[in-house]
């Protein structure tokens, strides 16, 4: 059955009118024309919507994929609702529950706002980016998220030190990640010689 078909028969109605000593009946319904009219407004409407929202959705998917390679850890955790944003806040050094909160009715909505907030501060920083980059993945989270995983920038657990936290983990824990370590270790190593040749090490002289 199509719509244009359920919108005829639920378009059809009876009616009743008394006056007193006088009674109208009768009855009206949408003729095939119509429906069809109506049908094809409501799908037009209904594609206006889902089309963009569904472009978003693969476009987020896109982006955090990155941004998990970036940080070290599987993309594929961007395609699982809940999962992702628990690995998200995890290693950024929050607790990971903030990612179930939203379930609770009413002030749930209003903890995951906050928690948010928090998060992307600490993911704008943890990839060397300001505080006010933050501001862009609050309110175009996809797009912004996506200039972190192609652009340049890469994550540094290192650089979430003073970052505002709520609710930070006990320990203070922060997944850094395969990426970050491997970086730690360069910048260790960078740091060791410029002790050595400092100290006067014969062996930099040579």
């Amino acid at each position: 059955m199509g719509l244009s078909t359920i919108l005829t028969t639920l378009g059809t109605y009876s009616y009743s009118y008394d006056f007193g000593d006088a009674e109208i009946t009768g009855s009206s319904s949408l003729d095939a024309a119509e429906a069809g009219g109506f049908a094809a407004v409501f799908l037009g409407l209904m594609g206006a919507i889902l089309i963009p929202m569904l472009i978003l959705a693969v476009i987020a998917i896109i982006a955090n994929w990155k941004v998990f390679t970036k940080m070290g850890m599987p993309g594929w955790y961007s395609l699982i609702p809940f999962f992702s944003d628990w690995k998200k806040f995890e290693a950024a050094g929050m607790q990971p529950w903030f990612a179930l909160v939203i379930l609770i009715p009413v002030i749930g909505s209003i903890a995951y706002l906050i928690a948010i907030i928090f998060l992307s501060i600490r993911l704008a920083r943890g990839f060397g980016k300001s505080d006010a980059y933050a501001i862009g993945i609050i309110l175009f989270q996809p797009i912004f998220l996506m200039i972190l995983g192609f652009g340049k920038a890469d994550w540094d657990a290192s650089r979430l030190a003073g970052a505002p936290n709520i609710f930070p983990p006990e320990g203070g824990n922060v997944v850094t990640g395969a990426n970050n370590s491997a970086n730690g270790a360069a910048k260790s190593e960078e740091a060791s010689k410029d002790d050595s040749w400092v100290a006067g090490n014969d062996s930099n002289a040579a």
